[in-house]
């Protein structure tokens, strides 16, 4: 098992630059969600997107300052290095979530826009006119099962990470951990290629929010190569005797710094300007 880290110094500099990028995002996300409150009058529409940025910049955040302290290590912790791979690989699929739940409430806008008129019953009759009380509005619901497969397959993708990585405990790569962390990996990517396929469905049928679909799409496209590198590691086997290149602290740091941390930080400023304009 290795004692000290190869490119040591060059994983400082990446986990510093990863934690003032992602305070500054996170800031400027409260800053937005603040100036959207005030502009829709509240934010019950878009709660879950916001808990879903909300947990994508947490766990990027906290993934780097446990980072900075499994570096500061004078011994090799397993307790450390688990927590900082899990915030740094399931954040992905926050922001995936993110994602969809603006699609929704973009969805359900539409859907209410398209809706007809209140009906009206007539109760009685008072200086001539007929007084009319509206009948009683339906809950607003979006019927669109995609999304539902969309968001138990990235549960899942979450739940297995996070099985296969605490396994690591012990120091020592299981089949299981293998196996399940392959198997996240994969249901990261197949979530971000459903939600790409459902949101060109979507624009394809004519709805609104044309311009800032295209852009969701980019932000999503761009963590397909995020998916990529998740991937790449997994696959190349997770083990602290012999690691792989893309093995976050273990590896070569340019794959993780342009290949995992720039293409989050790239994909989340597109989701805070969807986010600014909506």
């Amino acid at each position: 098992m290795l004692t000290i880290l190869p490119q040591l110094n060059e994983w400082k500099i990446v986990t510093i630059v990863q934690l003032a990028i992602f305070l500054v995002c996170f800031i400027a996300f409260i800053i937005i969600a603040v100036h959207q409150f005030n502009k829709h009058n509240g934010i019950q529409r878009i709660r879950m997107f916001l808990i879903g940025l909300t947990l994508f910049h947490l766990f990027k955040i906290m993934g780097a300052i446990l980072g900075l302290v499994f570096i500061h290590q004078d011994t090799f912790n397993t307790n450390i290095f688990i927590p900082t791979y899990i915030f740094d690989t399931i954040s992905m699929a926050m922001l995936t979530n993110a994602i969809k739940s603006l699609v929704e409430v973009m969805l359900l806008h539409q859907q209410k826009q398209n809706m007809p008129p209140p009906s009206y019953d007539p109760k009685y009759l008072e200086n001539g006119h007929y007084e009319q009380q509206p009948t009683r509005p339906k809950k607003e619901k979006l019927n669109f099962p995609p999304f539902k497969i969309l968001s138990l397959i990235l549960l899942a993708a979450v739940i297995l990470n996070i099985i296969g990585i605490s396994q690591l405990s012990s120091g020592e790569t299981t089949t299981t951990v293998k196996t399940l962390t392959k198997v996240s990996s994969v249901l990261f990517l197949a979530g971000v290629l459903l939600l790409i396929v459902l949101m060109v469905y979507i624009h394809g049928s004519g709805q609104d929010f044309e311009m800032v679909t295209k852009v969701l799409i980019g932000a999503l496209i761009i963590l397909i190569v995020r998916c990529s590198y998740t991937m790449a590691s997994a696959f190349s086997g997770l083990s602290f005797v012999h690691p792989n290149q893309f093995m976050i602290y273990f590896g070569h740091w340019q794959y993780y710094c342009f290949m995992g941390m720039v293409m989050e930080a790239i994909a989340g400023c597109i989701v805070l300007w969807a986010f600014s304009v909506w």
